[in-house]
């Protein structure tokens, strides 16, 4: 398993957050967290909650795969496994797709 470089983490959220225009204080207001401690974050001094992180990702519209490890995701590689369970497990896609809406629902209590 890979250890998690905070120093990297930081320097993507600052990219992102220059990228996007938005000032230190903007982004502490947006994911309701002090301006010193997005400032830690971004030197790599501390590192931040999986919450914190979340919150940080969906201010500057970035994924968590970009932020911790470097890399973006391409959200259309689920559409040819959804197409592919429906084919063949209707019932299961079902269940899938079910599970899917409860999730997006609930994402925003985190």
């Amino acid at each position: 398993m890979n250890k998690i470089n905070h120093i990297e983490v930081g320097n993507r959220i600052r990219i992102k957050r220059k990228s996007n225009n938005i000032t230190l204080e903007k982004l502490a207001e947006m994911c309701d967290i002090s301006v010193g401690f997005i400032s830690n974050i971004e030197t790599g001094n501390k590192s931040a909650s999986l919450e914190t992180l979340y919150k940080i990702a969906i201010s500057l519209k970035a994924s968590l795969d970009y932020l911790v490890f470097g890399f973006e995701t391409d959200d259309n590689y689920i559409i040819p496994i959804l197409d592919n369970i429906k084919t063949h497990n209707p019932t299961k896609y079902t269940q899938l797709k079910n599970t899917i809406i409860v999730l997006a629902e609930h994402i925003s209590e985190i």
